[in-house]
């Protein structure tokens, strides 16, 4: 009874590490997903390999807070999202309403990508030829590195 018992429990607890490692290995791959698209995480390491001057670092940095002080409104995207669930919560649909948020948010999405296309121009104008080419390089081995990994996982994720 007791070896019973106790080959219960082993494989109780065997199943339950698996899981807990499959979930453990999910969040690590949802995190590096959300790195890869954090302007300031990519920023801080393409830029930490590049041979940057104190006053090109000091430059940068100034041009990513102003950057972050110029962006849309927070409590707008609230006020739309309310709008939107209001929307969704309504009895009938307003095709009107919908047409107006949507267009709102691809105009502020607009507006960021606008704004991280000048944060890049601003920046590489910064750099010298030699760190400009570095840069390109990086940038380059980096999507290789990241679409090399999409492929890696893609076939696990069509499982779950």
């Amino acid at each position: 009874m007791k070896a019973k018992t106790l080959l219960i429990t082993l494989s109780t607890l065997i199943a339950l590490s698996g899981v807990a490692v499959a979930d453990e290995m999910k969040h690590e791959r949802k995190f590096k997903a959300h790195e890869q698209h954090n302007p300031a995480y990519m920023h801080k390491k393409i830029f930490s390999r590049l041979d940057l001057t104190s006053e090109q670092r000091t430059a940068i940095k100034e041009l990513m807070v102003a950057q972050r002080q110029n962006r849309p409104e927070r409590a707008a995207e609230s006020r739309d999202r309310q709008a939107w669930q209001a929307l969704m919560d309504a009895p009938q649909f307003d095709m009107t309403s919908a047409r107006e948020l949507l267009e709102k948010k691809q105009a502020r999405q607009l507006e960021r990508q606008l704004q991280a296309m000048q944060l890049q121009h601003q920046i590489r104008q910064l750099l010298t030829d030699e760190q400009r080419q570095q840069l390109d390089s990086q940038r380059g081995k980096a999507r290789f590195e990241r679409t090399k990994e999409e492929r890696r996982v893609k076939p696990q994720n069509a499982d779950s």
